[in-house]
């Protein structure tokens, strides 16, 4: 507007000059369709406004903009910046920051605490020439062969368990977690490093290791002592029963050596199967059909002995006991609930007994109650089938 006198109304013209304003330009600036400011440039008299003046009036309000979102841009940074700083210096996990020269810029206050060197002594060096540079035995780490150095090459994620050395010299372990930091192109431009120091928790699994170790020693003493006492009070005893027994305790000793040797963990039902049936099947055709499946210390006991009850059984009446005869082993898994058949064939005909045996009662009601299932013989003819339906508790992940 070059003249508010003779462009604009006179009430509207009197408003402009009560403050001083001749003639005005004001100028919007729109980003993606949208307005956004507007920068107004007034004079105290009347004037025509040139190209050149509109062209400058638009680079200002175009560098004033910038420079705005700048500004805000950097508060928000700052912000993050101080929010992130506060979070990191109180958590306990000790996080470091490398650059992509693998450059220490970044060591929270846990970071200190655990390496016992400030930042300003990690500042600008590699973190690896501080505290990594040295193996237990004194020799020298290379840092080619540093897995935490690994994650930035790699650009992936690595984890373990190494040692630091300690501003006196001394060893501690550590557990960590280096991710690389992405670009937006997925170019690494530095690592972060997490780390904690595990030596009490690796005294707590030697203490552990050593309890668990002297429970099995004594179990295995107490099993061999049964089996001991079996074979003493049980010498004028029927020769069948006192086998029976020391083969179910044998089965028990057993499946207590495969789980020392898991540490108690859950084992795979498979090899389960396998070491219960060995003794029994040799020259005689097994078969097993099932998904992996890991079984809980409590449950593979359990199955164990139900399986050599079923072997035993079957070498003495059933396929086991004639040449050419086998079993056939499944199991399926629908989400807690175990289907687990024995199914024998090529045996001798199969007649029912009158009544049930120990071996039986021991299956339908004892296993029964300690799988939290049902189990289920049938005699057929053409072979013995044993069904078992259990609760399989869910294993942490």
């Amino acid at each position: 507007m070059d003249d508010v006198i003779a462009q604009l109304p006179s009430d509207a013209a009197a408003t402009f000059q009560s403050i001083g304003i001749a003639a005005t330009i004001c100028l919007p600036l729109v980003k993606d369709n949208r307005l956004i400011a507007l920068m107004a440039v007034h004079d105290a008299i009347p004037r025509i406004w040139t190209d050149a003046e509109l062209s400058l009036i638009r680079e200002v309000v175009e560098r004033s903009w910038a420079h705005i979102e700048r500004v805000r841009a950097e508060r928000t940074l700052h912000e993050t910046s101080r929010r992130l700083n506060a979070i990191l210096s109180n958590t306990r996990e000790a996080v470091f920051l490398m650059d992509e020269n693998q450059i220490c810029v970044y060591a929270n206050a846990a970071a200190e605490q655990l390496t016992g060197y400030s930042f300003e002594d990690m500042q600008g060096r590699p973190l690896h020439d501080v505290v990594h540079h040295k193996k237990p035995d004194g020799s020298h780490y290379p840092i080619e062969e540093c897995p935490i150095d690994r994650a930035f090459p790699e650009r992936a994620q690595t984890s373990g368990e190494e040692f630091f050395v300690a501003p006196d010299g001394s060893f501690y372990p550590v557990g960590f977690t280096a991710s690389p930091v992405l670009d937006d192109e997925g170019k690494p431009i530095g690592t972060v490093i997490e780390a904690r120091n595990i030596a009490e928790e690796k005294r707590f699994q030697e203490h552990q290791v050593l309890l668990i170790d002297e429970l099995n020693h004594r179990a295995k003493n107490l099993l061999a002592i049964v089996q001991g006492l079996v074979a003493q009070t049980m010498t004028s005893s029927d020769p069948e029963i006192r086998k029976a027994l020391e083969g179910r305790l044998m089965a028990l000793a057993a499946a207590h050596s495969l789980l020392t040797k898991k540490n108690w963990e859950p084992v795979p039902l498979r090899q389960l199967v396998q070491d219960a049936i060995a003794p029994h099947v040799a020259g005689h055709a097994v078969s097993m059909e099932g998904p992996e499946l890991m079984l809980p210390s409590k449950t593979a006991i359990s199955m164990v002995l139900a399986v050599h009850e079923l072997a035993t059984n079957a070498v003495k009446y059933g396929s086991l006991s004639a040449p050419g005869g086998g079993v056939d082993v499944r199991w399926n898994v629908a989400d807690t609930e175990l289907e687990f058949q024995w199914q024998e064939f090529g045996g001798p005909p199969v007649v029912a007994p009158a009544k049930r045996g120990f071996g039986s009662k021991m299956l339908e009601r004892g296993l029964a109650a300690e799988l939290d299932g049902s189990v289920k013989i049938e005699f057929l003819t053409e072979g013995v089938i044993c069904k078992v339906r259990a609760y399989i508790p869910r294993l942490p992940a």
